[in-house]
């Protein structure tokens, strides 16, 4: 690689990390990959990393092995940002500034919660948790992220423009055009006009393709690119989900929506998931701000974290706060096996608590209880459960967990049966399990783990992701909610989708990347047998 480095120094003004201890910190996320990238580079600005990207795509023949990656906040459970090439951190990318009064300038390393920083109390990104400190905005992006429980759609759905740096070295505004802009576009000579015109013709020609592929976060989203009737185009759209592949988010202008000023949060307690479709079926038809759920095994755990744990000063009162939680269940009773935080919001608080009324009425004719805690009566409580962080990814330093199941789509109509099913499957097969996500909305966490000292083949967690992803695709989910693809569900996405669409999405690709110099192995040029090697041992 010294030569690799002696090259970059010459134009890249950043840093630029080939020792161990550093580039070892960027082989790893919350999945059970473990891939250490050759060379990690800092950007001082989004022209240093033009530079790098223009000099690997004319030397990437010279250098075949190497591609580019970039990371966030290393969050995914999936990796999406990991490399055996270069990894490129944007952490100096991150400059925050308001365009307008509900209008807000990111760069791509900026923290989601930046929008907070900006005396902006009253606003807050739709997509994701208010109070989110770790995801960069271009990892949401790059992701098509929301909140697992928040039901105001995704961060795509804010996002008015995106500056992106594509294959050519040069960055480029993608915002939705109408068609005058668009046949201007087409008829330009270099890579931007090369980039509209292919998309503009694989569309045409596919046209019937753009109804029928799904829009959330598994291989590309074009769904929502091209207006047929105004033949408006947007190709900001396709960055959402597309984990790096097309080109590197340096910018992005969104749209922060107003936050309402009274909520409520209702607790719903299911003893058994017997009436858990119920009570799906009463929240869809209500306008409810968010849902989360979690199985018995996450809340149990997370407090005995919780009373073990070193935390802080306040420690002792945290606890208080949190062993109560479970009021509207009786003192003896065992925590339920599905606990819903269900939060309604609104301007005023008699909107508020028409809209709890109306969910009172709606679970009275069934077996499940609930509690109301009322933002403004029991401020603190209310608080101290939003802010409660259940242990989902790991449950404690004695176990482990496995990526791939924690961000599955089922039809809502049809959650309550996978769940059982999926149940039925790990029992028969001796694995512990939990779950959390949204749920009203098809979102479903499974969260499979085991000891430390039990041994997991790669063909062992190969077959187990196999036999859950069938099961998803017997019910008609997807695999893909709002995390994307990375390394471990892209060998996957074949089983989903038919070879015309797959081929459609592989075009795509090589329309923005044609020599495949951002994040390999991420969409179609993934396989099993390349994700293995990188499982850790």
């Amino acid at each position: 690689m010294e030569n690799v480095v002696g090259e970059i120094k010459q134009f890249f003004r950043g840093e630029i990390l080939t020792d161990f201890a550093h580039i070892s910190g960027y082989s790893s996320d919350l999945s059970p990959l473990y891939v250490l990238p050759k060379i990690v580079v800092i950007p001082l600005d989004s022209s240093d990393l033009a530079s790098l990207i223009r000099w690997l795509s004319l030397y990437n023949k010279r250098y075949p092995e190497l591609s580019l990656s970039v990371r966030g906040s290393n969050a995914s459970s999936i990796g999406s940002s990991l490399t055996p090439g270069i990894m490129v951190d944007l952490r100096r990318l991150s400059e925050v500034y308001s365009i307008d009064n509900s209008k807000i300038m990111f760069g791509a390393g900026a923290k989601a919660s930046s929008v907070h920083n900006l005396n902006r109390v009253s606003k807050y990104l739709p997509d994701v948790e208010p109070n989110d400190t770790n995801s960069s905005i271009g990892g949401l992006i790059a992701t098509n992220a929301r909140a697992s429980y928040n039901l105001h759609g995704t961060i795509g759905d804010s996002i008015k423009a995106l500056k992106v740096i594509l294959a050519d070295g040069r960055e480029y505004t993608f915002c939705k055009i109408n068609k005058r802009e668009l046949i201007a576009k087409i008829k330009q000579k270099d890579f931007e006009g090369h980039i509209y015109r292919e998309i503009y013709k694989l569309i045409t020609n596919n046209s019937n393709l753009l109804e029928n592929i799904y829009s959330g976060s598994m291989g590309y989203i074009i769904s929502n690119i091209f207006d047929r009737e105004t033949e408006s185009i947007d190709l900001s759209k396709l960055f959402l989900a597309s984990e790096g592949t097309l080109g590197i988010i340096t910018k992005a202008l969104i749209e922060a929506k107003p936050l309402e000023r009274y909520r409520i949060l209702t607790n719903i307690y299911l003893k058994n998931l017997d009436h858990l479709q119920k009570v799906i079926d009463v929240l869809n038809e209500l306008p409810v701000d968010s849902v989360r759920s979690f199985s018995r095994g996450i809340y149990s755990k997370t407090l005995d974290y919780i009373h073990r744990a070193d935390l802080n000063e306040d420690r002792e009162e945290w606890i208080y706060e949190h062993d109560n939680i479970f009021k509207g269940v009786s003192k003896n009773a065992r925590i339920p096996e599905l606990t819903l935080e269900v939060v309604f919001s609104g301007n005023e608080p008699s909107e508020v608590v028409y809209k709890i009324k109306q969910l009172e009425a709606g679970l009275d004719d069934l077996p499940v209880s609930y509690e109301i805690v009322k933002y403004k009566e029991d401020r603190k409580r209310f608080e101290r459960m939003e802010d409660f962080k259940p242990i989902t990814k790991f449950f404690g330093l004695e176990t482990k967990s496995l990526g791939g199941l924690d961000d599955l789509y089922i039809p809502v109509s049809k959650i309550e049966k996978f769940i059982k099913k999926a149940k039925r499957y790990f029992n028969s097969n001796h694995i512990k399990f939990e779950m959390s996500g949204s749920l009203v909305n098809g979102h479903i966490q499974l969260y499979p783990y085991w000891k430390q000292n039990e041994v997991l083949t790669k063909t062992m967690i190969h077959n187990l992701l196999l036999d859950l992803y069938t099961l998803v695709k017997e019910y008609g989910g997807h695999i893909s909610f709002s995390q994307g693809d990375g390394l471990i569900k892209a060998p996957f996405i074949p089983m989903f989708k038919t070879k015309e669409q797959i081929d459609f999405e592989i075009n795509l690709k090589l329309i923005f990347d044609p020599d495949n110099i951002f994040s390999r192995n991420k969409k179609y040029d993934a396989s099993w047998s390349k994700t293995a090697k990188y499982l850790k041992k």
